[in-house]
């Protein structure tokens, strides 16, 4: 795990979060990427660990959850509390 945290490192850009969830799962979070480009980076991120690793035998999964409404709707809440207060 150490190895593909180097990966990581190295193939995400230096805004670009992620952390070690389980002793063999990481998550990454692509601030502003979509599905797709997000499954880019996640095939870049692992071809390059194979290339360095061959005989690790790992594999990886890539699932893609939009987050936006998570800010909007706290967005909302944070005005609904303003308008109240001014009423």
């Amino acid at each position: 795990m150490k190895q593909m945290e180097g990966t990581l490192l190295n193939e995400l850009r230096a805004g670009d979060p992620f952390t070690k969830v389980g002793a063999n799962q990481f998550w990454v979070l692509l601030p502003g990427a979509t599905g797709e480009n997000g499954g880019l980076v996640s095939r870049r991120v692992f071809n390059r660990f194979q290339k360095e690793y061959p005989k690790s035998g790992a594999a990886y999964t890539f699932k893609s959850l939009d987050l936006r409404h998570i800010h909007m709707n706290a967005e909302e809440k944070a005005t609904e509390k303003t308008e109240r207060r001014k009423a």
